[in-house]
Formats: structure tokens, sequence, C-alpha cells
């Protein structure tokens, strides 16, 4: 409860803010869905596959099958269909998303309720993201289009960069923040008069006086990855846009990097706040 209140606490003020100051700044002017592809063309990206999807382009579909029959795709469906692809692209939830739609009803339906969710947010461009499986950048270009260059600094870390393309597979580190958060709240305090004895108790006791930290180191992999990102989106910009037009697009990286360290540091805060909170109820109820 205390990890959740602080982590929604903290979307509804500094993380909210950081968005609405990014959504402003990188709104981009005419045009800017060009410079993009022109940007992968010379950072050679393009040769890769890499492709732009811009939600500024798409529309309400109207499609006929084969039989005759007549079905709507809206544009949240197009955009909820590029997330499954990528699903069944990605090497490592395709085996699910196979045997899960072996029954194509089921994937239209999936597709309907992700593009429900998620569709909204590109579509008002409070997001941008690069797909690495299906080699797609989806943004909508009107609303955040000098995002752009940091997604497409993503793909050159993913298809240029051996570093890069290491630090976006260790991307999964994150996810070993529920672990350790549970971990050491599972985890009974131990002192001079109790110590661990085992590997395992020493080991659960180390996560649990540490988890503030090691919950926030789990983001370090995304948090790099994210600075690379940006700086080479920010050194192909500086050699195509006008000096102008730069600080929006250095204003829009330096929101990015604020965003994932702020999320980074809200993560180990709460972790470590959730873990002391449950030690005092503990100690009161013994």
């Amino acid at each position: 409860m205390t990890y959740t209140v602080l982590q929604k606490a903290y979307n509804q003020t500094i993380y909210k803010n950081i968005i609405k100051q990014l959504t402003k700044t990188a709104k981009s002017e005419k045009g800017i869905g060009e410079v993009l592809d022109k940007t992968l063309e010379k950072s050679g990206l393009a040769a890769k596959g890499i492709q732009i999807e811009d939600v500024a382009n798409m529309f309400d579909l109207k499609i006929y099958t084969p039989n005759g029959e007549r079905f709507f795709k809206s544009v949240n469906d197009q955009i909820g269909e590029l997330f499954i692809t990528e699903f069944e692209m990605n090497p490592v939830t395709k085996p699910f998303f196979k045997k899960l739609f072996k029954n194509g009803y089921l994937r239209v339906n999936i597709q309907k309720q992700v593009g429900g969710l998620i569709g909204p947010t590109f579509k008002n461009g409070k997001n941008a993201i690069f797909m690495p499986s299906s080699k797609k950048i989806l943004l909508n270009t009107e609303k955040i289009g000098y995002a752009g260059f940091h997604e497409i600094g993503h793909a050159m870390n993913r298809h240029l960069s051996k570093t890069g393309k290491i630090l976006q597979n260790m991307q999964a580190t994150k996810l070993l923040a529920p672990v350790l958060l549970m971990t050491a709240l599972l985890t009974n305090k131990r002192n001079a008069d109790n110590p661990p004895q085992t590997k395992w108790q020493k080991t659960k006791n180390f996560i649990k006086e540490n988890i503030g930290k090691l919950t926030a180191l789990s983001c370090v992999p995304m948090l790099v990855e994210e600075i690379m990102a940006s700086v080479k989106g920010q050194k192909l910009a500086k050699n195509i846009l006008p000096k102008e037009i730069m600080k929006n697009v250095t204003k829009t990286h330096i929101l990015s990097a604020a965003s994932y360290s702020s999320f980074m540091l809200i993560t180990g805060i709460a972790a470590f706040a959730a873990n002391k909170i449950r030690d005092k109820i503990a100690h009161n109820k013994k």
C-alpha cells in the first residue's frame, strides 16, 4: 500500500508535470515527419528496415474482406495491432502469443482492448516508442514530433551499437524491483541476537537492508540506455535542424531524462518506505 500510494502521488505530481512540459515542448513544426524520415536514411537505419508509424497520418478505416464483409478499424485498433504484432515478433513473448492467437477472433478482440487502453496516449502525444522486434517507431509527429529523434536514438542503440543493444536487453532487470520488494517484505528483520545463519538468510537480509538502493539500481540499465538514445538523437537533430528549433529538441531530451531519473529515484524511495513501515507494523504486533 505504501509503495502504491507513493507511486501514484509521484504520477499525479512530478511525473504529470514533466509529461505536460514534454508534450508542450516536443510539439513540432510542420514537416517534421519528412525530417525524421530523412534522418532514418542518413543514419543508416532505413536500410535496416526501421520505419516510422505516424499516428498523425492514421485515420479510421472501413475494410472489406474477400467475402464482402465490412468491418471498422479505428486509429486505436491500428495502434493496438502494432503492439500485438510487436509481441508476436518478440522472441521472448512469441511462443505465448502464438498459442494464444490460434483463434484469430481472440486476436482481434485483444487488439481492440490494447488499442482502447493505450491508443489515446499516442494519439494525444503523451508518449512515443521504438518497437525493436517489428522495427517500428510509433509517435504522433503533430503532437510530439521532436521526441522522434530520441526514438531514433533507441533504434541506433539496437542496430548500430553493441553496448546499446546489451543495455536494451538488460532492461529486464527493472522487473526485479517487485521481486526484491516482495523478498524484503516477507523477511523479518534480524539483529545481533538473531543473526542470519545460512547463505539464503544472509542474501535475504542483505536485500532487506538495502532494498531502496537495489530497487533503484535495477532501473540503471534503462536509465543509461535512455540517456544514450537522447545523446544520439541530439547529435542527429543538430546536423539537420536550425538553432532556434534545436532549443526545443534539447529541452525535450532533458525532460525525457528527468522523467526516467525521477522514476528510478521514486521507485527506490517507495520500496525503502514500504519496507520500513512493514517493519514498524510487525514490531508493534510483537
